[in-house]
């Protein structure tokens, strides 16, 4: 799992490849929390595509 500055960064690449959503486990979000998850996403204006549990 990342730290929370590796999360923005991965966040970044996946803006930078044009991405325009992602997918995160559950885990993830409640590691770096709902906020700054959501936070990040409209930064860089992405959709959540898919929540996996676990």
């Amino acid at each position: 799992m990342y730290d929370e500055e590796s999360f923005g960064q991965a966040i970044d690449e996946i803006a930078v490849y044009r991405y325009d959503g992602v997918e995160m486990s559950l885990g993830e979000v409640d590691a770096y929390g709902s906020d700054v998850v959501g936070d990040r996403l409209d930064e860089y204006d992405l959709d959540l595509y898919m929540l996996r549990g676990g």
